[in-house]
């Protein structure tokens, strides 16, 4: 798996300004998408549906920066299932957003 097949270097660099400012975020959002990957599961599995939405949106707004925008696209559409209290449809997806998000930080070991 490449890189290029889960994030847009193009979308990355301009909302990030420059390639070497978009790498180094990439970095940090690593380790930072695996502890929101694993505290939504947490809250959701806690009925915390609050600190889950909370903790989505903060998944879907790096994953934009970065250019993961249809891992974004994904945590959007769970982050608006929180806001309106739908756990059944939360239920639904969250395995789907828990495994999109391994691939996306496995695609990252190439850094």
């Amino acid at each position: 798996m490449a890189l290029s097949d889960y994030y847009s270097e193009e979308n990355g660099v301009e909302r990030c300004g420059c390639r070497e400012v978009w790498l180094e975020i990439l970095d940090a959002y690593k380790d930072e998408m695996e502890e929101n990957r694993v505290q939504m599961l947490q809250y959701f599995e806690a009925g915390d549906i609050k600190n889950f939405t909370v903790t989505v949106h903060s998944l879907k707004s790096s994953s934009r920066v970065v250019g993961a925008d249809a891992l974004a696209d994904y945590a959007m559409r769970l982050e608006e299932y929180g806001k309106a209290e739908q756990a059944d449809k939360i239920k639904e997806e969250l395995d789907g957003l828990s495994e999109m998000c391994i691939e996306y930080r496995k695609a990252l070991d190439e850094l």
